[in-house]
């Protein structure tokens, strides 16, 4: 009798745990599943935005001859480098100081501070402008007095790209959700920051809900004077 007893109690204790765990599932697999989906969403904006955020960078790699008396004169003129992609462009020394220059016709005239070797940067992102008016410079003859070391374009995030997304993003937010194939009742952020934690640029963070998923990754961009930079991209989805 009280072994039937002990055994009405164990199947009790069992069907109450069985429920227990039942009822636990029922809490936990909606949030598990919402979790998967944001974290799917924030994996998929991450590509996205890079595409938006990415544009081509050409570097051209000038050498002035050892021959060639770079003292003459306080700029340079050399030849337009042709088959280049990139409406805009910045020139900058052997120790990536931006230097004035001039576009003359077929030509490019820039600062000339002694020393040989130069990189011209080309890009249809906008730079700061260091154009100036730059006179009676010395003029090495190509391939004899200087040579192109070397051509080489990459892939690179801009600075100014996130920014006219972040501008977008407030002035047409809805219009950027259809681009990015986004679903109604779903919202997104982000921001850019540098490696100080200051926000560099970032779309409206203010009345966000409390649940909200982030994901943070170290990217390195161009900014407007064509030199790379370290910081974070932060995407927020709620």
């Amino acid at each position: 009798m009280y072994k039937r007893g002990s055994h009405v109690g164990v199947m009790l204790s069992f069907v109450i745990f069985v429920t227990f765990l039942a009822f636990l599932y029922s809490v936990i697999e909606p949030a598990t599943k919402v979790e998967k989906d944001k974290q799917f969403l924030l994996n998929y904006l991450g590509i996205e935005l890079d595409k938006l955020f990415s544009a081509n960078l050409t570097s051209v790699t000038v050498y002035i001859n050892e021959s060639y008396d770079v003292s003459k004169k306080d700029c340079l003129e050399i030849s337009q480098i042709s088959g280049v992609e990139g409406s805009n462009m910045i020139v900058k020394d052997k120790d990536d100081n931006s230097l004035n220059f001039d576009i003359k016709g077929t030509n490019i005239e820039f600062e000339n501070n002694n020393t040989r070797f130069f990189k011209i940067y080309y890009s249809n992102e906008q730079f700061k402008n260091f154009s100036g008016d730059l006179k009676a410079c010395s003029k090495p003859k190509e391939n004899k007095e200087y040579s192109i070391e070397l051509i080489k374009t990459d892939r690179h995030l801009y600075e100014t790209k996130i920014k006219n997304i972040t501008e977008e993003h407030k002035e047409n937010y809805k219009k950027l959700k259809e681009k990015l194939n986004i679903l109604e009742g779903t919202e997104f952020g982000f921001s850019l920051i540098n490696n100080n934690r200051s926000a560099i640029t970032e779309t409206n963070n203010s009345d966000l809900p409390i649940n909200i998923y982030v994901d943070e990754t170290p990217i390195q961009y161009i900014d407007e004077e064509a030199n790379v930079k370290s910081g974070f991209l932060l995407i927020n989805v709620w």
